[in-house]
């Protein structure tokens, strides 16, 4: 009998910047980060996100995220010769697309001061509320 084991699929580096519309709307919260531009976004920045959110926010709303690192990226170690296959994978990214929710926020979010969580992200983003009217 044959066992399946779960290998981590390595992608080539693309980036979608196409804008799909399936992903302005919010789902679950009242108020939304969206982003401007297409970028990735490392696992590191969406946990900055949620500490920069949590800590503002003191469990008077409630944080969803929208998107989730699901792309592998790989890297050769240093000072290895040419050949030999692809790396090893070193992190995962989400890819973002222009006009995407990245997070979403329900709850009394009136304390919220999102500039300082917008600097922490790759490329252009802002705060929206479920008429996708901007809030900051």
């Amino acid at each position: 009998m044959l066992l399946h084991s779960k290998k981590i699929i390595k992608h080539s580096r693309k980036l979608s910047l196409e804008t799909k519309s399936q992903y302005r709307s919010l789902l679950i919260g009242d108020v939304g980060l969206l982003a401007l531009q297409g970028s990735r976004l490392h696992s590191r920045h969406l946990e900055t996100i949620r500490i920069q959110i949590k800590n503002q926010i003191k469990r008077q709303a409630r944080i969803f995220i929208r998107s989730w690192p699901q792309v592998a990226i790989t890297k050769k170690p240093e000072e290895t010769r040419m050949g030999k296959g692809k790396g090893n994978v070193k992190h995962k990214v989400s890819m973002i697309r222009p006009a995407q929710a990245i997070v979403e926020l329900r709850g009394n979010t009136l304390r919220l001061k999102m500039a300082t969580v917008i600097k922490k992200l790759p490329g252009r983003s802002m705060l929206f509320n479920k008429r996708l009217r901007w809030i900051y």
